[in-house]
């Protein structure tokens, strides 16, 4: 008899998002003094993202070559019925499939034929993967497992005395059919699993490179199963199985025709992690990147396309989307979503790469004028973020007289105007890239908005009904530093995050005379005006960073901190590292980014996020 499987939860299973700006930066030499290292730059032109291509790591199955795709159908029948109840809950990707999705197809078996989906589970664990076509599920199944057509029902949670309240049916014997697997027309690294069962059940699909070591989680009970299968690397065959579960404890599985993903664009590689992960209670974690690339000077040639990109924890390519050449990538996911601005219109996409919406609002991009790109009032530079009304808030250029600064928007998708607040309606005027805001945080159900702007060295809290300042933070700003609290206050910083507590988190990119960057979490007091330094890390213990642009700090759940580092060498070469690092500053995770032709991959913000229904099936866990 099956025991209930312990379920590995990736609620806590991050994914970071690099928005605007992995950087493919040149190693080149540096540039002429500081006023030409980021005042003469504006970042949101300056940093440009593109992406890097995924190999195979080191140690993974073999990649096979590719395959023409066309629908594989598992023969319909019944499947093993096992009895193994267990808690099912994970949300659900919800997005749509694909129009005009490609079909998929199984790699070149030699000959066999495709896996039958009505074997029995047991017959197909011990099969010859050789013989079917594709790696089975790894392991066999326990002693006292129930034979085919029999349901096992544990005892309802409820009852004390151990009798199950809803007694299955006895004729009813859960049963799956129709199991078929299709490729995503706008994501080459997932498919579409699909089957049919004769009772209301969940639907699971466990997949791995031969054993499964990852699943999809979709609890809700249907008779008509469709899964998008996410978190899979390029150019691999892997083996896939559906497992569905009633109400009442039956539980049937079925394999799958194997699925080959696509091939990865040359641009994109692998990252490399260099101090590994390993946590029990956590043990994977993926990371979404944008690309660009940065010559002296401070502007790029635009020689690849802005990308985002999904890594896991290997610095594997396990989702990505790619903009038109010549502009900037804001990413941020919200919402169990995508949000994109670059090269275009502002783009909500799932995981399957399908567009959800496409707002009208301007985005970062270039006027061509024959010299360096020139910023255009309504232009979407530096963040961009979905608010729970579906509303768009971004930070915008406003240019008056030659003079580059920011305009706080919120606009609907289809563009219109929500409100807007400029920082010529509220700050004296300076020069030439005078804000150069990078960041927003929507607070208090957006009633308030925490705004930074990188060239004032400052931090400012803004009622969004006054437009006044509820704080200004920062050297001459509301609040004075405690003596002792440790170094002075930020400057050219960005990432600002509010935190419980009056607290402030950021990543203080310094300047170059200073010649160090950190992350730091300031503590305020409203009361006394005083702030102090509450954290702060500036590398390992004789390895400091220094990144004149780009960066970014967050806080995750448990109180680690997520640092997306960039580590200036010449010119504007800087190399980026993602780094987990405890309360008490102790490294815990780092994946170092790729370099692709001569040009290292520099990040300009990182996100952890939680991929909807995805679970990794931990080492020894019956799957």
């Amino acid at each position: 008899m099956h025991t209930q499987p312990k379920l590995t939860h990736l609620r806590h299973v991050a994914a970071l998002v690099l928005t605007a700006g992995l950087v493919l930066a040149c190693q080149a030499q540096a540039p002429g003094g500081a006023a030409a290292d980021e005042a003469a730059e504006p970042e949101g032109l300056a940093d440009v993202a593109e992406t890097g291509a995924l190999d195979t790591a080191a140690g993974r199955e073999g990649a096979p070559a590719d395959a023409a795709r066309t629908s594989v159908d598992a023969q319909p029948g019944a499947s093993d019925a096992e009895s193994v109840p267990g808690d099912l809950a994970a949300a659900a990707d919800d997005g749509a499939p694909a129009d005009g999705g490609v079909d998929a197809a199984a790699p070149d078996t030699g000959g066999a034929e495709a896996p039958d989906a009505s074997l029995q589970a047991d017959q197909a664990e011990q099969a010859d993967p050789a013989d079917m076509g594709a790696a089975t599920e790894a392991g066999t199944l326990q002693d006292g497992t129930l034979q085919d057509g029999e349901i096992q029902q544990d005892p309802s949670p409820g009852d004390a005395d151990g009798d199950s309240a809803v007694d299955p049916d006895p004729g009813q014997t859960l049963q799956l059919a129709n199991v078929a697997v299709q490729a995503v027309a706008n994501n080459p690294l997932a498919c579409r699993v699909t089957w049919t069962s004769n009772l209301p059940s969940s639907s699971v699909v466990l997949f791995g490179l031969g054993a499964p070591t990852m699943r999809m989680n979709l609890p809700a009970l249907t008779t008509n199963h469709d899964v998008l299968v996410v978190g899979m690397r390029g150019n691999q065959a892997y083996t896939l199985k559906v497992r569905s579960q009633t109400a009442t404890g039956a539980v049937a599985s079925a394999l799958a025709p194997p699925f080959t993903t696509g091939k990865l664009p040359d641009f994109l590689k692998p990252a490399v992690p260099t101090v590994g992960w390993a946590d029990p209670q956590e043990p994977h974690f993926l990371v979404l990147a944008g690309i660009h690339l940065n010559l002296p000077g401070g502007f790029s040639p635009f020689e690849f396309p802005p990308t985002a990109a999904i890594y896991d924890d290997q610095g594997q390519v396990v989702w990505f989307h790619s903009q038109a050449k010549g502009s900037n990538l804001v990413a941020w996911w919200e919402h169990d979503k995508m949000l994109v601005a670059g090269g275009g219109p502002a783009l909500q996409l799932n995981l399957a790469g399908d567009t959800l919406w496409q707002g009208k609002t301007a985005v970062l991009g270039v006027v061509e004028t024959g010299g360096p790109p020139q910023p255009v009032t309504g232009m979407v530079h530096g963040d961009l973020r979905l608010l729970p009304s579906g509303n768009l808030l971004g930070i915008e250029f406003d240019v008056q007289s030659g003079i580059w600064g920011d305009q706080l928007v919120e606009r609907k998708p289809d563009g219109s105007l929500v409100w807007l607040w400029s920082t010529f309606d509220y700050l004296p005027a300076g020069q030439g890239d005078w804000t150069h805001g990078n960041s927003l945080q929507p607070l208090d159900n957006a009633d308030t908005v925490l705004y930074s702007p990188r060239n004032l060295n400052m931090i400012f809290k803004i009622d969004r009904k006054t437009g006044k300042f509820v704080l200004r933070l920062g050297e001459g700003g509301d609040f004075a530093l405690q003596p002792g609290s440790g170094d002075d206050w930020f400057a050219l910083q960005h990432a600002a995050e509010e935190l419980p507590g009056n607290r402030i988190l950021l990543y203080d990119n310094g300047t170059m005379e200073r010649g160090f960057s950190r992350a730091v979490e300031y503590q305020y007091d409203l009361a006394a005006k005083t702030a102090k330094i509450v954290w702060q890390y500036k590398g390992e213990p004789g390895k400091p960073f220094f990144s004149p642009g780009q960066g970014s700090v967050q806080r995750l759940p448990g109180g680690d901190t997520l640092v997306s580092a960039p580590d200036w060498k010449a010119g504007w070469a800087m190399p980026s590292s993602l780094r987990r690092v405890s309360p008490a500053g102790t490294l815990r995770w780092r994946l170092d980014l790729p370099v692709v032709s001569d040009y290292p991959t520099v990040a300009y913000r990182a996100q952890r996020i939680d991929l909807p229904g995805l679970e990794f099936v931990a080492p020894g866990e019956e799957p």
